[in-house]
């Protein structure tokens, strides 16, 4: 009875891996394994979705639709250790489907950023909001994605660095190139005509 508990507190602490997750997710405990995959990738997920829609709530929804077509879908992944990289591409592909039926959005709305500590802390006037997403939108993918994930999902460094699947090291020098080149892209031109 002690080892079964003691195995039992081993599980319990033992991170399981995608693929693992998957495989569980498809059978009787799947609404909790797949929920585990949820909390794992909410951030990927929504900031791929946000990326393309530049609606928090339209995100949202998108996000919540990726997935449910994941669930549905779950049998069908052939390679249970790529789960990253299919979510990435069921979210990109809802969000490019719900960009092409959603009306455009009209250019002073305000941007819903949430947490804090974003590009934006500090500025007074709506357009200076505006400015810094156009910026950052206009950034490589690599990027764009660090920089939502961090600033509109409020993600630690640590919990990019798991989603994406590369080290803490290669997030935060992300944030600090992708910042700086957001600096660079709005700060005034101060070359002579």
């Amino acid at each position: 009875m002690e080892q079964e508990v003691l195995v039992a507190e081993e599980r319990a602490t033992t991170v399981r891996t995608d693929a693992e997750l998957v495989s569980a997710s498809l059978g009787p405990e799947g609404a909790s394994s797949f929920g585990e995959l949820v909390g794992r990738y909410k951030g990927l997920v929504m900031g791929r979705v946000y990326a393309i829609l530049k609606d928090y709530h339209e995100a949202e929804d998108a996000a919540q639709e990726t997935f449910l077509k994941a669930f549905r879908s779950l049998g069908g992944l052939q390679r249970p250790a790529e789960f990253s990289s299919w979510i990435g591409t069921i979210a990109r592909n809802t969000a490019l489907r719900a960009a092409g039926k959603k009306r455009p959005a009209p250019k002073d709305d305000p941007i819903p950023l949430e947490g804090g500590n974003h590009p934006a802390d500090g500025m007074s006037a709506r357009e200076d909001r505006l400015s810094v997403m156009a910026a950052i939108e206009s950034l490589p993918e690599t990027y764009r994605s660090t920089l939502y994930l961090k600033y509109m999902n409020g993600m630690t460094c640590r919990e990019i660095a798991d989603a994406k699947g590369v080290s803490v090291g290669v997030v935060t020098s992300r944030l600090s190139r992708g910042m700086a080149m957001v600096r660079t892209k709005l700060a005034p031109d101060t070359r002579k005509e």
